[in-house]
């Protein structure tokens, strides 16, 4: 029995008018995404002040971020197939304010006037699109502290054993060569041994920065000298083709934490740099500015405090990352340089010492071409201890 049959037409159209007008869900009603109907739910969702508003849009596609239009024209093409079957879908929407909302809409086909339209209802759902992402966020990162705790401290006893052996390999390499005459000792071979011998042992030294367990002992840094003394070293080593450029605020100051590892994170983004643009035309562009971090718990930086950053980035015009590579690229052994004799160390040690350091890191391909890689390191006032 339907509530049309035990009223009069006048009295059951008052009775729909103010169940619509008094939902929680929004509603909308369009034919070939010209507005017909808003109900005041969907024009509070959208930010608007009057249901003419939206009804004077030439098209609702306005109100649809570009990414989720196509995926609405799908869902809302297939709706004459299914009268008597609910489409359901989530949209990415966007507001009078431009602020994006995510909702949860149903669609089905309605008679409306003087033809077939869309009738759509829309639930809010932006409150727990933030906590998925949230909590995606945080699997993640448990996911990558446990490795990188694993790692350390596999990487702690195999360095001390790996650096006690070459010592001795390394000591009685050297002596050979005094004991040998002058002409033998400069043997491509005997020199290739002792120079891969240092290169391990260089090795054990990274691997024993991979335990980061413990705390450190952190004083004032001054990164605008730091990015000074890596440029110095970079700059005669770069290939003719390599343009580096430095945009520095000198007036960022300073960050707490090891300059030695400092050193080393911004020498190890830089060196990945270089070799992303192979032999290549190409820049490499430092950047350093300061920033203030609102502490919002949504995004890449969720989860970093609140206050002053300074932000220091690493940007090549290389060929850029793929989707693959942007994921796992800071995955302890995770390499994409098999080839080169890549450890897959780098950037899992890169990304242990900014993390020690209350820091972030991210890295994303440039629009144009190439990637950045992109640290916020806490600030101090100069002189703290």
């Amino acid at each position: 029995m339907h509530l049309k049959d035990e009223c009069p037409q006048s009295i059951c159209e008052s009775y729909y008018r103010a169940l619509i007008e008094s939902t929680v869900e929004g509603i909308l009603v369009h034919r070939e995404f010209r507005p017909l109907f808003v109900n005041p739910a969907f024009v509070e969702m959208f930010g608007y002040n009057h249901p003419d508003e939206v009804l004077q849009l030439e098209t609702i596609e306005l109100l649809i971020t570009p990414a989720m239009q196509e995926q609405v024209q799908n869902e809302d093409a297939v709706c004459p197939m299914r009268v008597d079957t609910p489409t359901q879908y989530e949209l990415q929407s966007i507001r009078q304010d431009e602020s994006v909302r995510w909702f949860d809409v149903t669609t089905r086909i309605v008679e409306w006037e003087d033809g077939p339209a869309v009738y759509l209802t829309l639930i809010d759902m932006t409150s727990r699109k933030a906590m998925e992402a949230e909590h995606q966020r945080v699997v993640a990162h448990l996911r990558q502290s446990h490795r990188l705790n694993i790692l350390s401290t596999l990487a702690s006893g195999l360095a001390h054993d790996f650096n006690n052996l070459l010592g001795v390999l390394l000591v009685n390499l050297e002596v050979g060569l005094l004991d040998l005459p002058s002409a033998l000792r400069e043997q491509a071979h005997f020199q290739a041994a002792l120079e891969a011998g240092n290169r391990a042992k260089e090795l054990a030294q990274r691997l024993f920065a991979m335990d980061l367990q413990d705390e450190e002992e952190y004083q004032p840094v001054d990164l605008v000298a730091l990015i000074e003394e890596v440029r110095a070293l970079m700059q005669p080593t770069l290939p003719e083709t390599i343009v580096l450029n430095q945009i520095i605020d000198s007036q960022v100051g300073y960050v707490l934490g090891n300059e030695a590892q400092l050193h080393q994170v911004l020498m190890n983004l830089c060196k990945n740099a270089v070799q992303a643009m192979e032999e290549r035309e190409g820049i490499l562009e430092v950047r350093l500015d300061g920033v203030i971090h609102d502490g919002r718990t949504e995004g890449e930086l969720a989860g970093l405090r609140a206050g002053s950053y300074a932000r220091l980035q690493v940007r090549d015009s290389g060929m850029g990352l793929t989707p693959f590579v942007l994921e796992h690229l800071f995955d302890p052994l995770f390499t994409t340089k098999q080839d080169q004799g890549g450890t897959g160390l780098g950037l899992a040690i890169v990304y242990s010492i900014v993390a020690a350091h209350q820091g972030a890191i991210t890295a994303a391909n440039n629009p144009a071409r190439g990637t950045t890689f992109t640290l916020y390191l806490p600030q101090v006032t100069s002189g703290t201890g």
